[in-house]
């Protein structure tokens, strides 16, 4: 989308110019945070963008997963790289956001058509495969959490997990729980 691509030049100029980045950040259960950040570098891992940069409010260097990113701004105020960026030069600054964070694992979600609108928001668009009739097929590849089974379950009839199998499995389990608490069996 023409926001994401914007979104890219944005962090892409505040890192090569050194310049402080101010953002809303998303966290793994739809907490959110505004962060000031010192960007350091835009890298793709695990099926998706990064920022790494140094956290003013953590005093630590941090992984922020692009897509969580909302509302931001690049500052006119500059920084200059000191020793608080040196562990990052050592590749010691792996620890995404939330250090506690699981493995991330390739999940395919088939999504309906109707959905379009929800689905661009949510996902990259190199995550994304339209099908010939129109429904979308999501490659995505992020922690498996509550945040992310949340996510597929907020859209409902609309979405269909295709693997790994035991995500599917997870997930009947979680609407069986749903349905007991509302007396459906």
């Amino acid at each position: 989308s023409g926001r994401r691509g914007e979104l890219f030049r944005q962090i892409r100029e505040a890192v090569l110019g050194r310049h402080m980045m101010a953002f809303d950040y998303y966290g793994r259960y739809g907490d959110m945070t505004h962060r000031e950040v010192e960007p350091i570098q835009l890298l793709f891992k695990e099926y998706t963008w990064y920022l790494k940069g140094f956290c003013r409010a953590r005093g630590a260097m941090r992984l922020f997963k692009v897509l969580r990113m909302k509302r931001v701004e690049v500052w006119a105020e500059t920084f200059e790289p000191g020793p608080r960026h040196q562990e990052e030069m050592q590749g010691k600054a792996e620890a995404p956001e939330s250090a506690a964070e699981p493995e991330p694992i390739e999940v395919v979600v088939r999504i309906d058509r109707r959905e379009a609108y929800r689905v661009y928001d949510r996902f990259g668009e190199e995550e994304i495969t339209v099908l010939p009739q129109g429904d979308f097929e999501i490659h995505t590849s992020c922690p498996l959490d509550d945040w992310l089974y949340g996510l597929i379950l907020s859209f409902g009839p609309s979405a269909r997990v295709l693997g790994p199998d035991w995500v599917r499995e997870e997930l009947e389990r979680r609407i069986r729980q749903m349905a007991a608490v509302y007396g459906i069996r």
